[in-house]
C-alpha cells in the first residue's frame, strides 16, 4: 500500500526496515543476534529522522512509534496512518515473514495471535496518536487517501 500511496502522491517511498538494513549492512536480525534491542532502536530512530526530512512515504515497523518518541516526531514533520487491522488478520501476514522478524521468530504460530493481542494493547497508546486510523484489509491506496 504505501508503495502504491506514494505513487500516487508523486512522492519517494521508503521501506524504515530497508533503509535501517544498508546502515547496518546485515539483516535486522543478524544484527539482532549480536547487538541489543537498544541498540536497534536508536538506529532505528536515527534512521527515520534522516529519511522523514523528505516529504515521502514512510513504511515503519511496528514498534517504531513506540520508541525514542517516534510517533511524535513523526507528527511534527508529516502525517501519520495508522493501519489498523485484527490479531487474527496480523497474525496471517506475520506468519509468512517471522523468519526476518527477531521479536516474532521463536513464537509458535498457535500462540502468534495472543502475542499480538498483548502488544496491540500495549502499543495502542502510540498508535491511536496518528492522525488518520485505516482498517485494514483495504482494497487500494484510495482508501487511504480518502483518510484525508
Amino acid at each position: 500500500m504505501g508503495k502504491q500511496l506514494a505513487k500516487k502522491l508523486a512522492v519517494p517511498f521508503f521501506d524504515l526496515d530497508h533503509i535501517i538494513e544498508r546502515q547496518i549492512e546485515s539483516s535486522i536480525s543478524e544484527f539482532f543476534d549480536s547487538h541489543s534491542e537498544e541498540s536497534f532502536r536508536d538506529i532505528e530512530a536515527n534512521c527515520l529522522r534522516q529519511i522523514a526530512l523528505t516529504p515521502s512515504v514512510v513504511s515503519v515497523g511496528g514498534g517504531t512509534p513506540c520508541f525514542k518518541n517516534n510517533m511524535k516526531y513523526m507528527n511534527e514533520v508529516g502525517k501519520t496512518i495508522y493501519l489498523e487491522g485484527s490479531p487474527l488478520f496480523l497474525a496471517s501476514r506475520l506468519e509468512k515473514s517471522k523468519a526476518k522478524r527477531p521479536l516474532i521468530a521463536d513464537i509458535d504460530s498457535d500462540q502468534l495471535v495472543e502475542f499480538i493481542e498483548k502488544h496491540l494493547a500495549e502499543r495502542s497508546v502510540f498508535y491511536q496518536q496518528a492522525h488518520h486510523s485505516v482498517q485494514i484489509p483495504i482494497r487500494s491506496s484510495d482508501d487511504i487517501l480518502e483518510a484525508f
